[in-house]
């Protein structure tokens, strides 16, 4: 039996965003089932 699991890592830009840093979130897939959260750290989206 395989497992498929899949892991991203990404910027989840605010509606009313204007310049500065954006949180990083994390979201994980197993056999289609998505969990979503904030990691509670930000980080410049030109890095």
């Amino acid at each position: 039996m395989s497992n498929l699991i899949q892991l991203h890592f990404y910027l989840k830009t605010p509606k009313a965003y204007q310049s500065g840093t954006i949180p990083i979130y994390f979201r994980i897939t197993i056999h289609g089932k998505r969990v979503e959260f904030s990691l509670n750290r930000k980080c410049e989206p030109s890095k």
